[in-house]
């Protein structure tokens, strides 16, 4: 949650009133984008979306900043285990 500016404490009651609208208008429309936004269910949508691609490689780039996890080479005679 966005906090509000501060108000300097001679502000008469309309202006403090404007701020609350601003305040409230921007939320509302945070919350309305966030509405629309649509969760793809399928890899075939996903890869087909510039903006999840683009979610992709920045995720794939914070795992390897932050060294979450290393690419070896596989053991010989072993296999990767699957996930879903």
């Amino acid at each position: 949650m966005v906090p509000l500016p501060h108000v300097q404490p001679n502000c008469n009651r309309k202006s403090t009133q404007l701020l609350h609208f601003f305040y409230y208008s921007s939320l509302i429309a945070f919350i309305a984008s966030i509405h629309r936004l649509h969760e793809p269910s399928s890899y075939r949508e996903v890869v087909c979306d510039p903006l999840w691609q683009n979610a992709i490689v920045e995720e794939l780039i914070a795992l390897h900043q932050t060294h979450t996890w290393d690419l070896v080479q596989l053991p010989p005679r072993k296999r990767p285990i699957g996930s879903r």
